[in-house]
């Protein structure tokens, strides 16, 4: 269900998160990255790996993204939070409009980016770290989640993301996993803005979203922790 965020709360929410990096682990790859790619294709090869030797966890993610949580207008709900905060975060950002100096595969649609965030903390079970996820999700009442996925031996029980305001959206998944008094939570999403708000650019096409959803499904799926 589509989240209306208060203009008031949203403001608020940004200047924390455009302030605040959250610490960053171990990754494999050090050397700078050019920001964005020039060719036709985004290079969704996961070449490059974080690692949390604090909590046994590993991801990929392709070299193209930035170690940065916020992608868009609205911030991934990791770090709207108030209880929980992303450990790290990496990302694809076009910025904002116009765009006279990006010449990128989505330059001239209404994306502003796309990418995920990670979070791990003490829990007591498996059903407060769920009931985390879904209050982390914004869950409604009655509301239920996404069938589960096994991701390299993992069950991760998966939450359907969706917030909207000041002509922005934002749109996800929230995968959530339980191991040795550790809620594991895993954000995926998509920002953009309403078709119509910003000038000389097209919706993305059922095909380019496709496509991003496929690419930020290969990383989620690249998730392994290592405790039993």
């Amino acid at each position: 269900m589509l989240r209306i965020l208060p203009t008031l709360a949203l403001c608020l929410t940004l200047t924390a998160c455009h302030t605040h990096t959250p610490p960053q682990t171990t990754q494999s790859n050090s050397q700078s990255q050019p920001p964005h790619p020039n060719n036709n294709d985004f290079p969704w090869s996961p070449t490059t790996t974080y690692r949390d030797t604090a909590h046994g966890v590993t991801f990929r993610y392709p070299s193209a993204f930035k170690p940065e949580v916020q992608y868009a207008y609205i911030p991934p709900l990791l770090a709207q939070s108030q209880t929980v905060k992303p450990i790290a975060g990496f990302s694809y950002s076009l910025g904002g409009f116009p765009r006279t100096r990006f010449t990128g595969p989505y330059a001239h649609t209404t994306l502003e980016g796309f990418g995920i965030a990670y979070a791990a903390f003490s829990s007591p079970g498996n059903n407060a770290c769920q009931s985390t996820a879904a209050s982390v999700a914004q869950l409604e009442p009655g509301e239920k989640p996404l069938p589960s996925e096994t991701i390299n031996g993992r069950v991760f029980n998966l939450y359907q993301t969706s917030q909207a305001g000041m002509m922005k959206r934002l749109s996800g998944r929230i995968y959530a996993a339980f191991s040795q008094k550790t809620c594991y939570l895993f954000e995926t999403g998509v920002g953009s803005v309403a078709p119509g708000v910003a000038e000389s650019v097209n919706d993305l096409t059922p095909q380019q979203l496709a496509a991003i959803q496929a690419g930020l499904l290969r990383i989620a799926h690249s998730l392994l922790i290592a405790k039993p």
